[in-house]
């Protein structure tokens, strides 16, 4: 999902898709371009990923995944796991140097993550749009890649 939404955004902004997700790649694409990108949570909320991944199992990592069940993060929004997850994510939009910025998330696990480090009032305040998950991107013949793509060209392409 990194890899697709990196050379879609590259694509729009640099006129050429890129992959590379290197960190100096990173660093310097997003200065060049004036933006911060972070995960709403910084390790994989997916448990399929242990399927090739056993050690990046999100229930061990985290304390709960994205499965729907007793490990879903929205059933265990009051855990502590959960709980320190969203303080990370307040600190880290609350930082001086990006707590201005408008937000776009990146699925809707990401805007839940958000609306709840945020709280209602300042999430709606600061979400300037959604934009679909890499991993839908494929489904309904494509047309969430489509819409992607559409949003960021509408919100990100520089005139």
């Amino acid at each position: 999902a990194g890899r697709a939404w990196w050379s879609l955004l590259t694509e729009v902004l640099e006129g050429r898709p890129n992959a590379d997700v290197s960190l100096p790649h990173l660093l310097e694409f997003c200065r060049a371009h004036d933006i911060v990108v972070m995960n709403a949570v910084q390790k994989p909320l997916d448990p399929k990923i242990a399927s090739k991944f056993p050690e990046a199992d999100p229930v061990r990592t985290l304390g709960f995944s994205k499965a729907a069940g007793p490990t879903s993060f929205k059933k265990l929004k009051r855990n502590s796991s959960v709980q320190e997850a969203l303080g990370s994510l307040r600190k880290r939009l609350s930082h001086p140097s990006v707590a201005h910025l408008p937000i776009y998330p990146l699925g809707n696990d990401a805007e839940w993550f958000v609306t709840q480090a945020l709280g209602k009032d300042e999430a709606s305040a600061r979400i300037a749009g959604k934009l679909p998950h890499p991993s839908a991107w494929w489904r309904k013949g494509g047309l969430f890649g489509r819409i992607a793509r559409s949003k960021l060209e509408e919100n990100f392409k520089k005139p």
